[in-house]
């Protein structure tokens, strides 16, 4: 089974001395938006520390929008007349009261 890409990154890296520039760029495929884009300047001490912090950065600033995106999606599907919204924001009402 195969799925559809729908994210990418990309990123650059320059280096001079002991000093690294890191740029990366997170692309919604679909829709061309960019999700995230950001450059990291660091003293190389560590390449694998570094690599383990820059991961969890972008993965920490990306979780929310891309799986957000995602259950808004998926659970707004199908609701495309007044009536329909209406209907769910009554549920979603009576599901808190």
């Amino acid at each position: 089974m195969s799925m559809p890409v729908q994210y990418a990154i990309e990123g650059a890296v320059q280096k001079s001395g002991d000093h690294l520039r890191l740029s990366v760029q997170v692309s919604d495929l679909q829709s061309g938006a960019i999700i995230l884009a950001e450059t990291y300047d660091r003293d190389v001490t560590d390449v694998f520390a570094l690599q383990d912090e820059i991961a969890m950065r972008i993965v920490s600033a990306v979780s929310i929008k891309l799986t957000g995106g995602h259950i808004a999606r998926d659970f707004t599907a199908g609701l495309d007349s007044p009536n329909a919204w209406e209907h769910l924001l009554r549920g979603i009402n009576h599901r808190y009261q």
